[in-house]
This record gives C-alpha cells, structure tokens and sequence, in this order.
C-alpha cells in the first residue's frame, strides 16, 4: 500500500489536444508545485494505457487521479479505477478524479462547472472543491462491462465516434474532425431497428437514427443531446431519433444547441436507471460508445450503479 494516497496521480496523454498537451503540462506542473500539491505524474505510450496505470496505481494505494487530456482520458481512468472497484471490493467514493483539460471536447467538466483552463482548474484542486456523481456500468454484446462518466451513444452517434477516433488513430486531431465525421454519417443516413426497453418498459420499437444515453447533458464539443440529465440524480437520460422526414431533422436539429431536446415532441426522452437496446435483425448489431470511446457492439445494457465516485467540482455545494 502505498503512502501517497492523499498525492495526485496524474495520467498524461501526450497526443490530447491536438498535440500540445506536454507544453500545457509544463505550466500545469509549476503551478502545481508554487501551491505544493503532491503528485506523482506518468505518461500514456498507446491507447487504453490510462486504464492499466489507473488501476496499478489504485492497487498500490493512491485515491486521487487527474487526466490531463480530454473526456476519452478521462474515460480511460474512469474505467480504470472501476476495475479496481469490481475486482477489491474497494468503495468507488473512496476516489476523486479529475481533468486538466488539453482536449478537443471537453464536455465532461462542462457538467461539473469546471473552467476550461489549467489555472482554474488548479485552483480547484489546490481548493479541494469536490462533488459526488453517479456511475453507469456498460455491458455489450460480449459480455464485457464499461463504464460511463458522462455520456454514451449508439447508431448516429456512435457510428460518428468510429470516424473520429480512425481519424485521430491516423494523427488528425483538429476540431473540425467531429463536424466532418457528422456530415458523412448524415450523408450515409444509417438506420438501426432495435427494441428499446427502459425499468422494465417497453418505450420504443422500430427503426432509428440514434440512440443517445446521458448522464451528463454534453457532447460533441457543446451540443446538449440529454438535454435534461444532470450528473448526480440517481438516473440517467435517454433521447432516442426515430426515423424522420430530413424537413422536420432540419427544423429540430437547433435543439441540440439550446438545451431543449426534451421538448421535443418529434423525438422519444426519458429518464430511468436500467435500460436495454436489443437489436431487431443483423444490420443493427451496431457498435455503442461512451465517453467518446467505441466499446462494443448491441444487444446493450445499461444500468445505474447505488454508488458514487468523487469528482472535481465548480459547483458551489
């Protein structure tokens, strides 16, 4: 067990950002130290490498993780420290995560009031301004759970995720990615058929454009997709797009940007702790996302955990 506990340990991902994360870091690390914040700071060689320094590090006693990077970093400690969780029986409020946010989107701390600058969130740091959120556990086809901090997706919005994430595979990190990887997939129009059930109740069956699940209302760099989820309300929200005439798409779409998607008569909202998304033929075993990140494949399942996991907050309590 380690004596660090109440140190940071601070997971760095070099290719955030669009490539300056370790120019950031260097201002992120003086200002650390000018306010004697301990920590020990480790850096990302590929991807998912953050879910495997979490959960050593976690192992080895340290209860307090910063990604700096964006929501696909905090993904990975999220997950990581989850692993932890599931494997030792270790309650998940006995850790506070945190982001130093170098990314493209990062709508996760949009959520939480967190400045998007590295002073800011430092002084919040230096402040121990933390709040409690709630926890989504992802299981897909194969059996293997994920977990969501803010929000996830599948059809439409995950099919947008695998044309980022090949683009930055391939080092194209700009912010212009997401909005060409949308107009190819309106372009393509996918359509999912797939049986949505929510507590238990059948709230949707038939085809689709998109199925999105919140626990956070941001995605996208902004758009409010669950519009009306908030971070620590015990359920999470669901906002699904049946198939439309493009006319009526182009008359709502400007709902993604004022927070009213739950207004919305033309799309199916709402809130629950459990849900499945099973699909209706072989075209609709499509991939599901969280966090950004592609996951895995439908039949999905996803369901609200009893227990919290502290985070960094703007927020006052």
């Amino acid at each position: 067990m380690s004596e660090n506990s109440t140190d940071w340990y601070i997971i760095i991902n070099p290719l955030a950002g669009s490539g300056k994360t370790m120019l950031d870091w260097e201002k992120a690390e003086k200002r650390l130290r000018d306010l004697g914040v301990g920590y020990t700071a480790v850096t990302t060689e590929y991807a998912g490498h953050a879910i495997r320094l979490a959960s050593r590090a976690a192992e080895n006693g340290y209860r307090r993780f910063l990604a700096v990077g964006g929501d696909g970093s905090v993904h990975e400690l999220f997950c990581g420290l989850m692993n932890v969780v599931r494997h030792m029986g270790i309650d998940p409020e006995d850790f506070t995560l945190g982001v130093i946010p170098i990314g493209t989107g990062n709508d996760w701390i949009r959520s939480l009031g967190v400045p998007n600058n590295i002073d800011g969130v430092i002084d919040l740091i230096a402040q121990e301004s933390f709040q409690y959120q709630d926890i989504v556990r992802m299981t897909g086809a194969d059996g293997k759970s994920t977990y969501m901090a803010n929000i996830g997706g599948t059809g439409f919005d995950s099919m947008i995720c695998e044309k980022v994430n090949a683009q930055k595979a391939i080092g194209h990190r700009n912010p212009f990615i997401y909005i060409r990887a949308m107009i190819q997939t309106i372009i393509q129009s996918p359509i999912i058929n797939v049986d949505v059930i929510a507590d238990d109740k059948r709230i949707f069956k038939g085809e689709c454009y998109s199925i999105a699940f919140g626990n956070g209302p941001y995605s996208g760099g902004g758009m409010r997709q669950t519009s009306d989820a908030k971070i620590d309300d015990g359920s999470f929200d669901v906002m699904i797009v049946p198939v439309l005439p493009i006319k009526t798409i182009a008359t709502q779409i400007r709902r993604f940007y004022t927070g009213s998607t739950h207004k919305c008569k033309h799309v199916v909202y709402t809130q629950c702790k459990k849900l499945r998304v099973i699909p209706l033929d072989r075209n609709s075993e499509v991939s599901f996302e969280a966090d950004g990140e592609v996951e895995g494949h439908l039949p999905l399942e996803i369901s609200m955990m009893d227990s919290h996991m502290k985070v960094l907050t703007g927020v006052e309590n």
